[in-house]
């Protein structure tokens, strides 16, 4: 209290802020609303955030945890304007209103605006990093600082300065060992995960539910362009373009067409009856027409051809999902009449319904719930509805109200969250529109309620739950991953993943910062480096290649099947070229090997044909020989594996499969080792081979995760006149009598694992 006889004096300065504050605060308050939900009133605005103390969770709604009183109108009168200005998300603005509540309640039991000094604002900088990671604190400084400037600005307090006390921490993209590995490895997918993805979204739709094609379709999107994990969510049903492209005129070499591989390198396919009738050909080229977010646009991205199958695939499954939504949605944009779907009785529209029958006409479907299920999902609908649980009550005419009156906000316009209000797709044009329920096998589907997925549909389902049981508090066992549900365990993936590996692939094989931001839907091309995990070993990969093969002999007149190596004679090995480490020699019945002094024991013991590091020396007979009985057995062998699948004989594919990589492998080191260009004690390795590494075993050991191979198909392209790709050869051209234009010696009936091939 003040003394009657102490006469106060208040400079103007002062007085002028304090009115500059309670004006600013009447005009915000008196401004339309952001959105159409919030209360201005209220603690807690929906969308934008809750006016509650440093640290407290979002869900939380306990009085004491709201900020104090002194601050809150002008805390609710600068956010509001900070989202009518921005638009965006401001979660870092209430960091700085709660850090300066915290600061002054601590100094003075009270905010006041207007009186704020700069140690106010040290004090709030430490409360953020006292409750907060350094991240946000150092987000939470900028805001304070953010705040600072306003209010001077708008003559709220005295000038003065004061800076972020913190320093921008430091990004995983810089970390280098351990750190740098742990970071590259949360951004990238595993490896596992990504084929096992695959291997779902390859099932017959008949062994999918509809949780599982939506996920897997969905993932096979985020395969073909590096997009944001919302972004597939708005697009539209029609958002393919498929034009066709002709391709050059078919060459041809001796009568057999010559056809050129992505990675440069060219194959003899087959007979030509009828040049003249084939000297163009044609090729799909599939654009999507995508919306990015974070003020990019929209972009039509044309998707790589090794995807086009999966795409079309994938978008058609999508298409199917949502075509009775897209359905229901243009019933009600083109009629006034009730909407009727599939379960909708057929009466006339102001006949009384029973009970059953109104149920019925709300679309809930009970075909998948047991009889105590279905009445009490039926009487819970209509207590939503408001509608009386007995029989003739109400009128299709009295439903078509109802549902009209309950459809989505931004009818007929689905209402997405982000994209600034510029993302514009119909419910009848979305290609993810769905009913209620659609996707939940456990609850009852409703044919006259919207629902669209979102991202946390999508993340929900690539990795075990965090959710937790109500009442007892631990995870819920009833929430599978979409590996969990097919029987895959211990893998996971999270929807921007994929977002990382493909621009990691783009920046390894070249592709420049303008166009990987415009390929990926990014405003600022200075965000790229975020996105890029290229490892060191790519970047020194060209030192280090051309180090190693300095005698490596290259030839532009020597194209094989499989990518292949030859060395002088007089050199090192090419296996010490590889890998510039101690090794031990493996003398094999073909061939040689060599493994390092520190490794385990070879993996593919017996199995030297289908060895990557398996080296054949020109000039031995003998073991030329052996090679030759080799493959002779081996083509007897793959005739009854041929059987065998044909049979559909269980696991039979896998050893036909493998048995024709081995016989292809067998012919080509008998063609180079009789070939006369090479000379006697030249080495001859090949590769090509998928190995299973001592690494990969490591790895699968301990649990660690497998990141994708990234290739660099420029190197490969560079290095073609030593590198071709492996040719298909039919079963019948491996089996003939007659290989690489040398005559083979007759095969005789040989009896292997107790059966006789008696049609040889």
């Amino acid at each position: 209290m003040v003394d009657d006889n102490v006469l106060l004096f208040i400079p103007k300065h002062e007085v002028e802020h304090g009115k500059n504050v309670a004006d600013f605060i009447e005009l915000v308050s008196s401004a339309p609303e952001p959105n159409a939900e919030m209360d201005y009133q209220s603690y807690y605005w929906p969308e934008i955030g809750n006016f509650t103390k440093l640290g407290v969770g979002s869900k939380n709604r306990e009085v004491e945890k709201r900020l104090h009183p002194s601050i809150v109108p002008f805390a609710k009168a600068y956010i509001k304007y900070q989202q009518i200005k921005s638009g965006t998300s401001i979660y870092a603005h209430f960091y700085a209103i709660r850090a300066i509540e915290a600061a002054c309640l601590k100094a003075y039991q009270s905010v006041s605006i207007e009186n704020l000094l700069p140690k106010d604002f040290d004090q709030a900088a430490q409360e953020a990093k006292n409750k907060l990671g350094e991240g946000a604190a150092y987000q939470a400084a900028m805001k304070l600082n953010n705040l600072r400037n306003f209010l001077i600005k708008e003559r709220m307090i005295k000038p003065f300065d004061w800076k972020n006390p913190f320093s921008k921490p430091k990004s995983g993209k810089d970390l280098t060992g351990e750190a740098g590995q742990a970071y590259r490895e949360d951004k990238m997918p595993d490896e596992d995960a990504v084929m096992g993805m695959a291997e779902i979204f390859s099932k017959d739709t008949a062994q999918l539910s509809q949780r599982d094609i939506f996920t897997t379709s969905t993932f096979s999107l985020f395969m073909s362009a590096p997009e944001r994990g919302s972004e597939p969510l708005y697009l539209k049903s029609d958002c393919v373009d498929i034009r066709v492209k002709k391709s050059k005129s078919k060459s041809y070499v001796e009568g057999k067409e010559v056809v050129h591989q992505a990675d440069g390198s060219e194959l003899l396919i087959g007979e030509k009856a009828n040049k003249e009738n084939d000297e163009t050909s044609t090729e799909e080229q599939i654009g999507i027409s995508w919306f990015s977010g974070k003020g990019y646009g929209y972009e039509k991205k044309w998707v790589p051809s090794v995807m086009n199958s999966v795409v079309k695939i994938a978008i058609s499954r999508l298409k199917e999902l949502s075509e009775g939504a897209r359905t229901f949605a243009r019933l009600l944009e083109e009629s006034e009449d009730f909407p009727r779907h599939p379960l909708c009785p057929n009466v006339n529209e102001s006949q009384l319904l029973t009970k059953e029958q109104a149920i019925l006409a709300l679309g809930l479907d009970t075909s998948n719930l047991s009889k105590k299920q279905a009445q009490t999902s039926g009487n819970q609908l209509l207590r939503r509805k408001g509608i009386e649980r007995e029989d003739y009550v109400v009128t299709l005419k009295d439903l078509n109200k109802i549902v009209r009156d309950n459809l989505p906000k931004g009818w007929p316009y689905i209402p997405f969250k982000k994209g600034k209000g510029k993302v514009k797709v119909k419910w009848s044009e979305s290609l993810y529109a769905a009913f209620a329920n659609q996707y939940d096998k456990a609850r009852a589907t409703i044919y006259t309620e919207f629902w669209i997925p979102t991202i946390t549909t999508i993340n929900e389902d690539l990795k075990p739950t965090k959710k937790k049981n109500r009442s007892t508090g631990e995870l819920s066992t009833g929430t599978q991953s979409v590996f969990a549900r097919h029987g895959m365990r211990g893998i996971e993936l999270r929807s921007h993943q994929p977002r990382h590996l493909l621009d990691t692939i783009a920046s390894v094989n070249g592709m420049g910062d303008t166009l990987r931001s415009k390929w990926a839907g990014r405003a600022d091309p200075k965000h790229n480096r975020f996105y890029d995990h290229t490892t060191e070993e790519e970047y020194n990969h060209d030192w280090l290649e051309a180090e190693a093969s300095q005698d490596i002999i290259k030839s532009d007149e020597l194209k094989s099947l499989f990518k292949i190596q030859i060395a002088k004679g007089d050199s090192r090995s090419l296996q010490e070229y590889n890998t510039l480490t101690s090794l031990a020699i493996h003398v094999t019945e073909f061939g040689e090997c060599k493994q390092s002094y520190i490794d385990q024991p070879c993996l593919k013991h017996r199995d030297c044909i289908n060895c990557n590091e398996h080296i054949c020396v020109k000039g031995n007979a003998e073991k030329l020989a052996r090679l030759e009985e080799k493959l002779k057995r081996e083509r007897i062998l793959l005739k009854g594996d041929k059987k065998a699948v044909d049979e559909n004989v269980n696991g039979a594919l896998q050893w036909y499969e493998r048995r024709l990589i081995t016989v292809a492998r067998c012919k080509e080191l008998i063609k180079w080792l009789k070939d006369p260009d090479v000379k006697d004690g030249d080495r001859i390795k090949l590769a090509d081979v998928e190995d299973v590494s001592h690494l990969d075993r490591a790895l699968d050991a301990n649990g660690k995760k497998r990141l994708p191979k990234i290739e660099n198909f420029k190197r490969i392209l560079a290095t073609q006149s030593e590198v071709a790709a492996v040719e298909l050869i039919s079963v019948e051209e491996l089996l003939s009598e007659k290989s690489g234009g040398q005559e083979s010696e007759p095969i005789d009936d040989l009896k292997f694992n107790d059966f006789i091939l008696e049609d040889l």
